[in-house]
């Protein structure tokens, strides 16, 4: 659930969509179409004859996140990058990123700083100080879907990127790379101490059962993708081909909020 006194980022919020061979002046034959000025609520009762559910006053666009290729996708409000963008995230209490699947497009919850998970440290990268506190799946089978729920703990700023891998027995069905909060905020900027829970979804690639899915994590430079060794704090030992496997795997439809 998400209060009216927490603040909530919708990031890459559709606009209006446009053929890519324009045949109408831009923005008069979208699909989707709401002027930048307008408070993206009024977006919402607009198309669902329903109010918000969420109070969406903050909304972002970032340009180098959005893969979609039907249609030109435009999102709304101007696209922020860098400090401002890292700044305007360490305000945020939850974010909310558009993904993209195919042709289809909907906002899936990434995390925040609301956002959080039980847990204490588990796993150790001693080589930069980052620890793995939680680590859990849900399955959605009819979606053949994954989400993954991982909280960390950052002693100082790395070079360094999650991953989340997935398989079936040894066929590899899907995985999902990229920085926190949907890809915007590298471990590289992290500089709070807090932790941090990030919240990924994965689109497994053939159809699979829950008794064969195999689910780890972990994280390698950015320089070279050459992963980190992560350290078991209660067997005191490494882990195979440093990856952390992820146990908890819940059958569950796709949790978009945090758990109360």
């Amino acid at each position: 659930m998400i209060y009216n006194d927490q603040q909530v980022l919708l990031v890459n919020a559709p606009a209006y969509l446009s053929p890519h061979k324009t045949t109408f002046l831009l923005g008069t034959e979208g699909s989707v179409f709401m002027l930048n000025g307008s408070d993206y609520n009024a977006f919402v009762r607009l198309n669902t004859n329903q109010p918000a559910a969420a109070p969406f006053d903050r909304v972002a666009a970032h340009l180098e996140s959005i893969k979609y290729k039907p249609f030109n996708f435009t999102p709304q409000n101007s696209p922020i990058f860098g400090e401002e963008l890292y700044s305007t995230l360490d305000q945020t209490d939850h974010v909310i990123v558009t993904y993209f699947q195919g042709k289809d497009f909907y906002p899936v919850y990434t995390g925040g700083h609301a956002a959080t998970l039980p847990g204490a440290p588990q796993v150790a990268y001693p080589e930069i100080g980052l620890s793995l506190l939680h680590a859990e799946a849900h399955f959605a089978s009819d979606q053949q879907t994954i989400t993954i729920l991982t909280q960390w703990e950052i002693d100082q700023p790395a070079p360094v990127r999650v991953f989340v891998h997935a398989f079936c027995g040894a066929e590899f069905v899907g995985q999902a790379d990229g920085d926190l909060w949907g890809n915007l905020y590298p471990i590289s900027e992290w500089e709070s101490r807090q932790p941090i829970t990030d919240i990924r979804q994965i689109f497994l690639s053939s159809p699979v059962d829950e008794d064969c899915l195999q689910l780890s994590t972990g994280v390698y430079w950015v320089s070279n993708i050459v992963r980190l060794s992560p350290l078991d704090l209660t067997t005191q030992q490494p882990f195979a081909n440093d990856v952390i496997p992820i146990e908890s795997v819940i059958q569950s439809d796709i949790p978009f909020f945090p758990r109360q």
